[in-house]
């Protein structure tokens, strides 16, 4: 759904979508191509998203890379919130319930993330 929500949303830029903590890992250590914007699903049972993400940040080539995590999940303590600042997202924000609400969102977020903002060049690892 996000994938169609992202084409929908702008179509202004190559989309390429990996599912789970292992394709991601795997992504980022195989690939020349170094992405502009990563968005993680939280709603996980285990502790690897957040494993993935602090890989991504303990990287040179791949740290400045914007990441977003998305969560449905209810966490009136914010122990889920705070558990995603500490691994180095960038944001995290609510999932959308309906299919037009996450085209919305992923208007907004791309055009913050991927034309309104003044992001460093990335490291040489």
């Amino acid at each position: 759904m996000l994938r169609d929500a992202l084409l929908e949303g702008t179509g202004a830029f190559e989309l390429e979508a990996v599912s789970g903590a292992d394709a991601l890992d795997e992504h980022l250590r195989a690939g020349d191509h170094v992405p502009n914007l990563v968005v993680v699903d939280l709603d996980r049972d285990d502790a690897r998203p957040f494993a993935s993400i602090e890989r991504l940040k303990r990287d040179g080539r791949l740290r400045r890379i914007p990441v977003i995590a998305l969560t449905g999940m209810r966490d009136p303590d914010r122990a889920l919130v705070a558990r995603a600042y500490e691994a180095g997202v960038n944001t995290v924000l609510p999932k959308p319930v309906t299919f037009l609400a996450l085209v919305r969102l992923v208007k907004v977020v791309t055009a913050y993330w991927l034309e309104a903002a003044i992001l460093p060049r990335e490291e040489a690892a």
